[in-house]
């Protein structure tokens, strides 16, 4: 058992750098991407860092969804 995780979620416009946008170490295991362009398709790709140990696990893998109206 970990007693601290951290999340570290990088996001970003499909066809684009996935460095456009990055969110790191977060404890919390959800998460609103805010300011995103409507109707544009976002990738996202989590890993986790824990207390026990510096390096980071393997990456998830991506997931990219389309954004709505607003």
């Amino acid at each position: 058992v970990f007693l601290s995780v951290f999340y570290n979620i990088s996001y970003w416009k499909m066809g684009q750098d996935r460095e456009l946008r990055r969110r790191d170490r977060t404890s919390q295991n959800r998460m609103v991407l805010d300011n995103l362009d409507p109707w544009t398709e976002y990738c996202v790709q989590v890993f986790i860092t824990t207390g026990r140990t510096p390096h980071p696990s393997e990456p998830s893998r991506e997931v990219c969804e389309k954004t709505g109206s607003e």
